[in-house]
């Protein structure tokens, strides 16, 4: 979502909701935000 700029709050919850759902489907993005933030991802760095 990197320059989006929404001229309404339903506007942005809509284009949220649409990027969430496009993540759901791809885990190897999410994991590899993580990786490269060093942010923990669940139970493997506790």
């Amino acid at each position: 979502m990197k320059g989006y700029c929404p001229s309404t709050i339903c506007e942005l919850k809509k284009k949220l909701k649409n990027t969430i759902r496009g993540l759901r489907s791809r885990p190897d993005i999410l994991a590899s935000f993580y990786t490269a933030s060093s942010l923990p991802l669940g139970d493997r760095n506790e």
